[in-house]
């Protein structure tokens, strides 16, 4: 099977049936689940924001949490025109560095795998900070981003693996009261970091879409993946607990 090409249909298709059926991507999911029926009960007046939107399926699970139709940014155009195409109709070509929303406009911002692509080495701090410029006061933002736990250190221009206490830092400079902070999918990104280990790769770029998919009944490893991922949602759901290990880190702070 041919890489698609980034930024294409192919593309957005592609990765729309992994975050659809992939093990990891319904983990993930359930894990942030956990953290704002948590935190932030459904309200159904919520104006939300999906910051780095892509396929637009987050902000179709978003409405699970308010009535009003999510908004949804991205740099990509061919990405807003995927989330249009699903029906969404918010949508607003714009960088998370200089977010095109009036201050204090959403009470809950989401962006997962974004910060890691922006440009260093400021790119990052200036979207927490936009993030927390346009939500209202007591705004709820969830943010998911890599790390760096079983990885070398990279230096490329716009791509960055993560230290818990580097986001934990971002999020307070930007004003942010943290609830969650923890690395996530222990189990599996252990397994990750022997093969890598192994296998002697640097893991010094992002996989994107190389991954075949893999739904949770696809075999026995699967199926163990997933489930490690639903004790982590809900471990981490009873609050303040960390896990010391992960490929993914993930954040829920409130805009004091």
């Amino acid at each position: 099977m041919t890489q698609a090409h980034i930024f294409t249909d192919e593309y957005y298709a592609r990765l729309a049936y992994q975050e659809e059926t992939h093990w990891w991507s319904l983990g993930m999911r359930a894990i942030a689940a956990r953290l704002l029926d948590r935190f932030a009960p459904p309200q159904r007046d919520w104006r939300v924001l999906d910051a780095g939107c892509g396929t637009g399926l987050t902000m179709q699970w978003l409405k699970r949490y308010t009535d009003l139709e999510p908004v949804g940014l991205d740099l990509a155009r061919a990405g807003l025109q995927f989330c249009a195409r699903r029906g969404s109709k918010h949508l607003i070509e714009g960088s998370t560095i200089t977010l095109p929303c009036a201050s204090a406009s959403f009470d809950l911002v989401i962006s997962t795998d974004v910060i890691q692509h922006l440009p260093r080495p400021v790119g990052d701090a200036r979207a927490f900070a936009e993030m927390a410029r346009v939500l209202r006061a007591d705004g709820l933002l969830l943010l998911r981003t890599n790390s760096r736990c079983g990885f070398p250190p990279t230096d490329a221009s716009d791509y960055h693996r993560y230290r818990l206490h580097e986001v934990r830092a971002l999020a307070r400079e930007a004003g942010m009261t943290i609830h969650t902070a923890s690395y996530v999918n222990a189990v599996p990104a252990f397994a990750a970091s022997v093969r890598l280990k192994l296998s002697r790769a640097n893991g010094a770029s992002d996989p994107g879409l190389r991954a075949v998919s893999r739904p949770p009944n696809t075999n026995l490893i699967t199926r163990t993946f997933y489930r490690s991922l639903l004790v982590e949602a809900a471990y981490l759901s009873a609050g303040n607990r960390t896990l010391p290990f992960g490929h993914s880190i993930i954040v829920l702070a409130q805009k004091r």
